[in-house]
């Protein structure tokens, strides 16, 4: 016959062991990187990022084709990661090069929340509105959320603080006070925008130390509200290059006071990585480097980084789709960007 006592001190041993292994598996998903994504969709937008406790954030879903050619390398690239499912997916906007691949990737792989900015009626600029956007409705089941500038997506952290703060959507910005920007005394403004571009979702992410800037296609004049005339986002570690490098976007004044150290272009063989942006991004003092997801065919030599740190080299037929991948040390001190094409490696420190 056992023993009362004997009873207690087995439950209470089983608790502590218990106890101490919650613990050692706590640390070792402390232990581990944020990870972030920049999968190749042909010029159009998917980035996908990992946090150390294993949530997952996809930011646009790329094009529509009857081949599932970009949802497949989506699913790849998430399958590889070890994801079973998308925590959060976010539209920038309604732009088919960036949601047109939502309903076949939603077949692939659970989607478990939806964000954008909001419920439009039509789109002039793109005549199959209603088709892109009936399947984006259907894949979402109903279910989506409209993000406000200033809320922030809930995502888990332990020791170091990680934040996923959306700054601008729907044509608003964040609202906040700093002393004044005296880059802004060389701001210029182009023409309205009326384009579903002005609206997108814009995000920064804080990881301790660490900082990554997606403004999605945001234009010329929204995105100068970010600074002008305060700087609401400060200095930018790792820059998706606005709206893949076109010159309707990244506005000097901008640039120059986010002043980021690495710059990722996620654009096409033949789209983005306009001549004048990445001269203007090469110009900068404070760039180390910049990659980019292809090669600019339309470009000169010198109007393109080393091929070493470009993803993908040729045309689009008959592209494999690498990937970039960025690895954010767990302590936040410093991040990897890596070529998935030759696993050419550049690290650098955070700020």
């Amino acid at each position: 016959m056992v023993c009362w006592p004997f009873l207690v001190t087995l439950r209470n041993t089983l608790i502590a062991v218990l106890y101490w292994l919650v613990i050692l598996l706590t640390q070792t998903l402390a232990s581990g990187s944020l990870d972030i994504y920049f999968i190749d969709v042909e010029g159009g937008a998917a980035t996908l990022i990992i946090t150390p406790l294993g949530e997952s954030v996809l930011v646009d879903t790329g094009w529509r084709r009857e081949d599932g050619r970009d949802p497949r390398r989506i699913h790849r690239v998430a399958q590889g990661a070890g994801l079973k499912k998308i925590d959060y997916l976010i539209t920038t906007h309604f732009h088919r090069d960036h949601y047109g691949g939502i309903r076949q990737l939603a077949d692939l792989i659970p989607i478990t929340s939806f964000l954008d900015h909001g419920p439009i009626n039509n789109l002039d600029e793109d005549p199959r509105f209603s088709l892109y956007y009936g399947e984006y409705l259907r894949a979402t089941r109903g279910e989506r959320q409209k993000i406000h500038p200033g809320e922030t997506i809930p995502l888990k952290s332990l020791s170091i603080p990680l934040q996923l703060l959306c700054l601008a959507a729907g044509g608003k910005i964040l609202k906040g006070q700093d002393s004044p920007n005296p880059a802004c005394e060389k701001l210029t403004r182009k023409g309205t925008d009326t384009t579903e571009n002005a609206r997108s979702v814009a995000l920064l992410l804080r990881f301790g130390q660490f900082e990554f800037l997606n403004l999605g296609d945001l234009t010329w004049n929204v995105e100068s509200r970010l600074v002008c005339p305060t700087n609401l986002l400060g200095k930018i570690d790792l820059y998706q290059v606005t709206h893949h490098g076109l010159d309707s976007s990244n506005n000097p004044v901008l640039l120059s006071s986010i002043s980021p150290t690495v710059a990722v272009y996620n654009n096409g063989p033949r789209k983005g990585a306009h001549p004048k942006v990445f001269n203007l991004l090469k110009s900068l003092s404070s760039i180390e480097q910049i990659f980019q997801i292809h090669k600019n065919l339309d470009s000169a030599p010198d109007e393109n980084t080393p091929e070493d740190f470009i993803a993908n080299l040729g045309t689009e037929s008959i592209c494999a789709g690498q990937f970039l991948k960025v690895s954010v040390k767990a302590d936040s001190s410093s991040f990897t960007v890596t070529n998935s094409r030759n696993n050419t490696s550049q690290t650098f420190p955070s700020r």
